[in-house]
């Protein structure tokens, strides 16, 4: 199966979903987050942050702004921008991503390690996209 092929699958997960529980049900959101997955890997920017935006906005109104499923899918949207290479809404979306984790399970529980390695990955992204690496001739 292809990443078009699993696109489409997920929609009719989407579909399914949605008739079952009503489009505005956080029940839907984990077709979304695998149709911004399968949309990111496609390089489909847009509709992978479209997909991201509306599971934010069902989760946020469900759980709140503060809940570990809202982190979550800030995680995903975050590496949306990274795969784009805008690096400042990466940063910005993961700080607030770790703000979160903070909140939630405290600063030195060991699930802050995700978000914080996923800040590093960006801040050597962009470093590098800033000035590239040398490459010493053989």
């Amino acid at each position: 199966m292809d990443h078009k092929q699993a696109g489409e699958a997920f929609h009719q997960q989407l579909l399914l979903t949605e008739k079952l529980y009503g489009p505005q049900s956080p029940m839907i959101t984990a077709a979304l987050r695998n149709l911004a997955m399968a949309a990111l890997a496609q390089k489909d920017y847009a509709g992978s942050e479209a997909y991201y935006s509306r599971a934010l906005d069902l989760n946020q109104k469900t759980y709140g702004a503060d809940s570990t499923e809202y982190a979550n899918l800030l995680r995903g949207l975050a590496h949306t921008y990274l795969m784009q290479q805008d690096f400042p809404k990466s940063e910005s979306t993961l700080l607030r991503v770790i703000d979160l984790y903070e909140n939630i399970y405290g600063p030195d529980d060991f699930r802050m390690a995700v978000p914080l390695t996923s800040l590093c990955y960006v801040y050597d992204q962009w470093a590098n996209r800033k000035s590239p690496r040398l490459v010493t001739p053989a």
